[in-house]
């Protein structure tokens, strides 16, 4: 039930296999695209992401009376927390059955969770997402800005001089 392999069937060189393939939701800011993968025993449909809220969303939907798990990998240019029990996670307005501890390998977060099935809105929120505007972009809009500035206040000082 949890989309892992672990029957004593022989296996070559995965004893563990994943019985679900994962899903990859792509994420695109600033035309770069940041590759969701979401693993879950649940239908999933209406995946989003919102920059201002800092949050990842998505539906699921299972029969009522199992239990639910989604596993949500999430590329740390992306979205990330400075200390791992600052992600928050709810399903249907409410904590999941068990959420442990996240993980990261220095490029992504790895969120597990489980839920009783039925259908939910689930949200993933952040204290940090990728910026709207990479600093670079904005350092450059400021000298630019600054440099027209200047020129535009000598050609009004020379006028005056006129």
């Amino acid at each position: 039930g949890d989309g892992v392999g672990d029957t004593d069937l022989p296996h070559i060189v995965d004893f563990y296999p994943l019985i679900i393939p994962t899903r990859p939701f792509p994420v695109v800011v600033n035309g770069i695209i940041y590759p969701v993968a979401l693993l879950s025993n649940s239908t999933v449909s209406r995946f989003y992401f919102s920059q201002p809220l800092k949050r990842i969303g998505f539906n699921v939907t299972g029969p009522s009376g199992t239990i639910g798990f989604c596993n949500v990998t999430i590329p740390l240019t992306l979205m990330w927390c400075d200390q791992p029990e600052e992600w928050q996670v709810t399903v249907g307005g409410n904590p999941p059955v068990y959420f442990p501890t996240p993980t990261n390998n220095g490029t992504h977060t790895f969120l597990y969770f489980t839920y009783n099935q039925g259908a939910h809105n689930v949200k993933i929120i952040s204290t940090h997402v990728v910026p709207e505007f990479p600093a670079a972009i904005v350092l450059s809009l400021f000298i630019v800005f600054t440099l027209v500035a200047v020129i535009l206040k000598k050609r009004k000082e020379e006028t005056f001089k006129l």
